[in-house]
């Protein structure tokens, strides 16, 4: 096992316990500090002068925009639990910010609310019919009628859309 002295802790580490960055004449480059060390510093740096640091981040996700969003989405596709929880903290603290944006972006929304619509139309059905049923104070029928009534109309709306003379 190779082992390695820190330039910041003056500790013998694993070689494992310092970062890389490719290779150098064909020898891996390996960093001065371990990865304790380098946190720390990036830490201090950061803390030093916060506005730079952001300036920084916001320049490198300018340039590389697109590999920014595709490890976005990647993460957002990992984690839908936590996507989740934050976007209801988000929504949580500041209400009028999704109705700014439905003012601001129709288009958009309608758009959306089509796509979902019309991805998983059975669905919609259903929650139509049951708070059909709430707003008309009946009780709500066993979910095997349901999906039975959801079916009859669904076949009905197909039927329609085949008689329907075109222009």
């Amino acid at each position: 096992m190779e082992t390695k002295i820190c330039t910041g802790c003056q500790l013998l580490l694993c070689i494992t316990s310092f970062g890389g960055n490719g290779l150098r004449n064909g020898r891996p480059r390996i960093s001065c500090r371990c990865r304790g060390c380098r946190s720390n510093y990036a830490k201090r740096r950061y803390l030093a002068n916060p506005e730079k640091a952001k300036a920084r981040s916001r320049r490198y996700h300018q340039r590389h925009l697109a590999k920014c969003n595709e490890i976005a989405k990647a993460w957002r596709k990992a984690n839908p639990d936590k996507v989740k929880a934050n976007n209801r903290k988000c929504s949580q603290s500041d209400p009028s910010r999704y109705k700014r944006y439905r003012q601001a972006n129709p288009d958009k929304v309608r758009a959306t609310k089509r796509a979902h619509r019309d991805a998983a139309p059975e669905k919609n059905m259903l929650t139509k019919m049951i708070w059909d049923f709430r707003r008309r104070n009946e009780p709500t029928p066993t979910p095997e009628i349901l999906s039975l009534m959801v079916l009859h109309n669904l076949v009905k709306r197909e039927l329609r859309k085949q008689t329907k003379p075109t222009k």
